[in-house]
């Protein structure tokens, strides 16, 4: 069982990782992400059959950050409903150089995207996921994650026109 979770995690820390960074916006946070999801793959790793891994891990990681990101807003919501006004965010000088330029409009337009339009696009596009896994993940047909992908490029591609013109 060791060996088994020790090759599932080899194969795909990496991508889960860069998921994670890019759902939240950060490498902190991120971290503890992937670190939960490999304890949940510990506790499930006897249930799993060997081609349903990568889907698994791929939607346990997508909401554990849309559960960090939903935390985030009731939190940001709170304090600003108590009247802290002092709610600053710090960027590290790796975030500050990601923030220029085109980067900063796309990464800011794929947040913009509702769900599962943002998931798509991050994890066909950015992580390179097959049709196949994405589908399994979000509980999709393949014909379904297609037809999503192509509704959630375009939003993307309207959404960059709009901030290209601004």
């Amino acid at each position: 069982m060791k060996r088994r979770f020790r090759k599932i995690v080899k194969a795909n820390q990496d991508r889960l990782y860069s998921t994670a960074v890019h759902m939240l916006g950060g490498s902190g946070e991120a971290e503890e992400v992937v670190q939960d999801v490999f304890i949940k793959l510990w506790e499930h790793l006897e249930t799993l059959e060997e081609e349903r891994v990568t889907p698994w891990l791929i939607r346990v990681t997508r909401n554990a950050c849309l559960d960090l990101l939903r935390r985030r807003q009731v939190q940001l919501a709170y304090a600003v409903g108590n009247g802290q006004t002092d709610v600053v965010e710090v960027q590290n000088p790796e975030d500050a150089f990601s923030t220029a330029g085109l980067r900063a409009q796309l990464r800011d337009s794929i947040e913009a995207l509702e769900e599962p339009f943002r998931s798509l696009i991050l994890l066909r596009e950015v992580e390179g996921f097959s049709y196949a896994d994405i589908g399994e993940a979000l509980s999709l047909s393949e014909t379904q994650v297609k037809v999503y992908l192509h509704r959630a490029r375009r939003k993307l591609r309207h959404r960059l026109e709009e901030v290209r013109q601004q």
